[in-house]
């Protein structure tokens, strides 16, 4: 089944997973993030329909992550001014919070942060290093 952008799809995966530790959860939200695509129009805080499954797999793991809560951290890249780039990175953060809680994660454990371009992952000298500046990260937090 397929979903549209901010509209999941309901399947069996959607039972609770069981329990895991807070490690295992920040181990595999990065896993998940970092090899899944989670991208956003040019610009633009609009989910690209090519994130669906990877944010569909990220829920089914938050899903076991009890006890805890998610920080989804939006990043952006260095060109464009830094109010509009923060705001963006904000943005975008918001968006996966809240595709999440439609996907059934309790909205109430998920915080959301922008930082702009102020954490670079890699340089902002190539389309392909600015490409990964671009990104979203799960953190998670002990309550």
């Amino acid at each position: 089944e397929t979903a549209a952008i901010g509209k999941p799809t309901r399947t069996a995966a959607a039972t609770p997973a069981p329990a895991v530790s807070p490690d295992r959860c920040t181990e595999d939200l990065r896993r998940i993030s970092t090899s899944g695509t989670i991208r956003f129009d040019l610009a633009s805080a609009e989910l690209t329909p090519d994130s669906t499954s990877t944010l569909n797999e990220l829920a089914s793991v938050m899903r076991g992550c009890s006890g805890v809560r998610i920080r989804i951290d939006g990043h952006t890249d260095s060109l464009g001014k830094y109010r509009v780039n923060q705001a963006l990175s904000e943005a975008r953060a918001k968006v996966v919070a809240n595709y999440m809680a439609k996907a059934g994660i309790d909205a109430t454990i998920l915080r959301t942060k922008g930082f702009g371009e102020a954490k670079p992952i890699a340089g902002n000298d190539t389309p392909e290093n600015r490409a990964k500046n671009r990104r979203i990260e799960f953190t998670v937090l002990t309550r």
